[in-house]
């Protein structure tokens, strides 16, 4: 009998960490860099777009690399540029573009 109400009182422990509680937050950028070296595109694996909202309070270009990530303001016309002239990229490009008077 005992073990069982020491089973029964770490379920109850256990069950509302269990459902509805957020896991870890996923990783938001919470500073842009205002410049970066053009060479270092040469390098990236993946760049994802960081929207304004829920979690992350604001919007960017995260650039994936080996070891690190960067994040740079979506408005930087040369990381814009370069975006639009990858085809692999171009997706994104046409998503920070939309509605701006930026040339594709």
């Amino acid at each position: 009998m005992m073990k069982a109400l020491v089973f029964f009182c770490a379920l109850m422990l256990i069950l509302p960490s269990l459902e509805g509680m957020p896991g870890r937050p996923p990783p938001c950028c919470t500073e842009l860099a205002k410049t970066f070296r053009h060479h270092i595109l040469k390098r990236v694996r993946d760049v994802t777009v960081q929207n304004k909202d829920g979690v992350c309070n604001i919007k960017a270009v995260v650039l994936h690399f080996k070891k690190r990530t960067v994040c740079v303001d979506p408005e930087n016309r040369a990381l814009l540029t370069w975006l639009c002239m990858h085809k692999h990229h171009r997706k994104t490009c046409s998503l920070l573009t939309q509605g701006t008077s930026f040339p594709r």
